[in-house]
């Protein structure tokens, strides 16, 4: 990594998680003061229109997603809606309950949509782990205020009632 001078030091992954919860988390910048998040990046977002399978040895082993439709946009997380803005293309948006399912994928998040399958966001100057996080910790408030919390995110997005 690189200090505020542009001295190059080593750090341990445990070393960069600490300071960054310590300057208050991934989330600091995105909250608007009101409890709800308001934050946005460039991405270039795709969708997956189809499966292809994976064959070993005469047998099936599994799918993968055929993503497509790659175009630069603005992914931006408002309240309890992500928005997904293209030049030339109507937006997009979509409420919380309507995510499915999300993961981490290496510079990217991919989001299974109800109704629009799955979304890739690749990121061009943002990190995915802090939308991991940010998205975990607003689909966990949307939930919360209905009186659910969540389980788990992948391959599903479970929720359950508070006890």
């Amino acid at each position: 990594m690189r200090s505020s001078e542009g001295k190059a030091e080593t750090a341990s992954v445990d070393d960069l998680i600490e300071a960054i919860d310590h300057m208050g988390g991934p989330t600091t910048r995105a909250e608007d003061g009101s409890g709800a998040f308001s934050y946005e990046a460039s991405v270039v977002a795709s969708s997956a229109t189809s499966h292809q399978t994976v064959w070993w040895r005469g047998g099936v082993l599994g799918f993968f997603e055929r993503i497509t439709d790659r175009r630069e946009a603005t992914l931006r997380l408002s309240g309890s809606e992500m928005i997904l803005v293209c030049r030339d293309r109507e937006r997009l948006v979509w409420g919380l309950e309507r995510i499915d399912a999300m993961q981490i994928s290496s510079r990217a998040i991919q989001l299974n949509i109800r109704d629009a399958g799955l979304q890739q966001m690749e990121f061009l100057s943002d990190s995915p782990k802090r939308w991991e996080d940010l998205l975990r910790l607003a689909l966990d408030r949307f939930y919360a205020l209905r009186g659910r919390e969540v389980v788990e995110y992948q391959p599903k997005v479970v929720t359950r009632a508070l006890s």
